[in-house]
């Protein structure tokens, strides 16, 4: 248990070093999701890290950025920080046609 508090905890601050470092960046954290600057530079580490371990229909090859963390408060997960995969797909089913392409 102990463990997992300090993993929790560790992960926590490092979450909230990201998020004030997006905010520098590119003001707040909603303003910041919408601009192409910042999908670009996660696009370019997420290629930077999966290039040489995943094949390349494994790649991520488009994202979408949403401001808000999946949470109990908003129903996207579970009290156990499980995801709810049925109330994301639910409540970004508008976005996902753009996002994910079925061959």
């Amino acid at each position: 248990k102990q463990w997992y508090q300090a993993e929790y905890g560790k992960q926590w601050y490092q979450r909230r070093v990201r998020e004030a470092a997006v905010k520098e960046k590119h003001g707040d954290l909603k303003a910041a999701c919408r601009t192409a600057a910042l999908k670009e530079e996660i696009m370019e580490e997420l290629g930077r890290i999966g290039k040489p371990i995943l094949k390349g229909f494994e790649q991520v090859k488009r994202i979408y950025l949403h401001h808000e963390l999946f949470s109990v408060d908003n129903d996207l997960a579970t009290p156990t920080f499980k995801k709810k995969r049925a109330a994301i797909a639910e409540r970004f089913k508008s976005r996902t046609p753009g996002i994910i392409r079925r061959t």
